[in-house]
């Protein structure tokens, strides 16, 4: 797939159009996901019958000794919830990190057809 620099919207949307698979997820150029990150993702929406599944996020400084953590999520930070798209969306938006909103495409496993 070839086609001129958008921006990362328009390359989304293209990536859209073109999929494949049952599934869609989007990683940015700056992302590093753990080995089991998809598996997490599309296990919470088969236990769930969900449409959608999002997780929190770890972030990392460089420092001039190599990188630190800012924050780290554990296993058992993990929480389960089930929600309707208004709820999801409500509760998201109120979701912070460092004072920015977590309201983001990445870190979500969507079902295509939803």
């Amino acid at each position: 797939m070839v086609q001129r620099n958008g921006g990362a919207a328009t390359a989304r949307n293209t990536g859209i159009l073109n999929a494949k698979g049952e599934y869609l997820t989007f990683v940015d150029s700056d992302d590093c996901l753990d080995a089991d990150y998809l598996q997490v993702l599309y296990d919470a929406m088969v236990e769930n019958e969900a449409d959608m599944s999002m997780v929190n996020y770890r972030l990392f400084e460089p420092t001039e000794r190599g990188v630190k953590f800012v924050n780290y999520i554990t296993a058992d930070d993990v929480e389960t919830m089930v929600l309707d798209p208004r709820k999801a969306v409500s509760l998201e938006s109120g979701w912070h990190l460092n004072g920015s909103v977590f309201m983001m495409i990445w870190g979500k496993l969507f079902k295509k057809s939803a």
